[in-house]
């Protein structure tokens, strides 16, 4: 299979902190960024509900709005 590559630019502790999960839950960066493409494919959305941004976990102060859980199709 042929693959691509994706780049991101991305806050450095939040990359940091992200990482250390996914090695707690046996996943390298890869392998949870390809199943996030996978899951917002077989769904047809994001695969999980988006939340107001929390300024402990990414150093930013400016929130997001909510715009609620995912409508599921069908």
């Amino acid at each position: 299979m042929q693959s691509s590559t994706v780049q991101i630019r991305i806050d450095p502790i939040l990359k940091q902190k992200a990482e250390i999960l996914f090695r707690n839950i046996g996943l390298d960066t890869a392998t949870a960024i390809r199943l996030f493409f996978t899951q917002s494919l077989l769904r047809g959305t994001i695969p999980f509900e988006i939340m107001p941004n929390n300024s402990e976990i990414t150093g930013n102060d400016t929130p997001r709005k909510n715009k609620g859980p995912a409508k599921s199709k069908g």
